[in-house]
């Protein structure tokens, strides 16, 4: 069997899609799902590097731990990437500390529901 994993798509009618491929193949399987949040929504914390477009489907965290959680129903392992490629700026400790608190946050409550 071949494991394959692809982002996690903003929206449920795909996440459909790829659960329809994974019962209709036999030698290969979508394992997991990975994305972040989008840059346009108030919970981005800094840390992420998007990876697409919103397409205004997610609007704030709870729109984007919907999806998570109906991907793992559906069978899908979930992964939150945490790879910027920004460097911050330790001298702004008072930006940095906010992006902190924000990440604090989001970790938070991604462990709520189970993304590891």
């Amino acid at each position: 069997m071949y494991y394959f994993s692809i982002p996690l798509p903003f929206d449920k009618e795909k996440i459909d899609a790829f659960y329809d491929i994974n019962k209709s193949i036999n030698k290969s399987k979508i394992q997991t799902m990975y994305n972040s949040l989008p840059y346009d929504v108030p919970e981005f914390t800094g840390f992420e590097q998007p990876r697409s477009d919103n397409n205004n489907n997610i609007k704030n965290i709870n729109d984007f731990i919907d999806l998570v959680i109906y991907a793992k129903e559906k069978g899908f392992d979930f992964i939150y990437l945490l790879n910027s490629p920004k460097v911050f700026d330790i001298e702004k400790n008072d930006e940095l500390e906010k992006k902190f608190e924000k990440l604090d946050y989001l970790v938070n409550t991604l462990k709520k529901y189970g993304v590891d």
